[in-house]
């Protein structure tokens, strides 16, 4: 399964050049794709599935992701019809000269219509505890946007898990921000606790681990089973937010290119990265348009399926 890339001008066809180049400069600004990914797994039956469906990043502000665009980016998440949906984190957008953030109980309240049979799940990201000033001064939580996800009947999971209601054992475990504190040089205290998150997960279960930031992934401790966690969903990367040349100038990520975006396969585990929704910083994206996640998971020996 190859890394999956949103659109970029290198290697594409003469037929679509004229396309891919206004996706690559304005696409952003215009359109949502939906990326989807097939993963296989012995752990559910020959013709069972599960489908998630991932909003992450949305970043509100008013000019990049005003509440119009949050409404059809709700609208394309239902139309997918997954079991499960799974916002990543990252609600709240920078006050600064170039973004004005969303009230933050608007937009939980047009994310409160999001519908999925099996819920409408949702972690914290840095940005909802970094904006949030009164969780920086005292250096504790939770922000207040757990408790809006709450009051609006959205499962949060702040470093615990909950078993689905599938035929097959499934559940899904949730991580707080791991850059939760801001510190002096650009340094970060995490609000997560991976051990709290998996107590109580059976080891024959499928167990998703729900966390904002994809670091993680590399320092999920050896004493966790192969396969425990088998799939891990993540944001946080925006894909670079800006892609020139194939490459990402900035990546909020302690390991670079290797979890910038799409798909990875390591340690007999995989990982999802979302290239999000929104903007950090500037209300700009370049090469890196929007999406929404869409996952398949299905019988089938693990790492064989398809990320296209």
């Amino acid at each position: 399964m190859a890394e999956t890339e949103n659109p970029s001008l290198p290697g594409i066809s003469r037929a679509g050049f004229l396309q891919a180049f206004a996706d690559y400069w304005w696409g952003a600004y215009k359109k949502v794709v939906v990326t989807p990914y097939d993963i296989a797994t012995p752990k559910l039956a020959p013709g069972e599935t599960l489908t998630i469906a991932v909003v992450s990043d949305l970043h509100a502000d008013t000019r990049f992701m005003p509440m119009a665009r949050i409404r059809e980016v709700v609208a394309q998440a239902n139309a997918l019809k997954p079991d499960l949906i799974y916002i990543a984190g990252d609600l709240r957008a920078q006050d600064n000269m170039f973004m004005t953030p969303l009230p933050l109980e608007d937009v939980v309240a047009a994310l409160a219509k999001l519908q999925a049979p099996l819920g409408v799940y949702a972690v914290l990201g840095n940005h909802d505890w970094w904006d949030d000033a009164p969780t920086q001064t005292s250096q504790k939580g939770p922000p207040v946007t757990a408790q809006l996800l709450r009051d609006a009947g959205i499962k949060l999971l702040i470093n615990g898990a909950e078993a689905l209601d599938h035929p097959s054992p499934i559940w899904l475990a949730g991580l707080d921000s791991q850059q939760a504190f801001e510190r002096p040089k650009g340094t970060h205290d995490g609000a997560d606790d991976l051990e709290a998150a998996i107590d109580g997960v059976p080891e024959d279960a499928l167990c998703i681990l729900l966390a904002h930031e994809p670091d993680i992934f590399a320092t999920l401790p050896d004493r966790v089973p192969p396969g425990f966690i088998e799939l891990v969903l993540s944001g946080h990367t925006h894909g670079g937010q800006v892609r020139l040349f194939g490459r990402r100038p900035v990546i909020p990520s302690a390991y670079g290119e290797r979890f910038a975006y799409g798909y990875s396969r390591e340690a007999g585990r995989d990982l999802i990265v979302s290239g999000g929704l929104g903007c950090s910083t500037l209300p700009l994206r370049l090469g890196v348009l929007p999406e929404i996640v869409h996952v398949t998971l299905r019988h089938g020996l693990i790492g064989q399926g398809d990320a296209s």
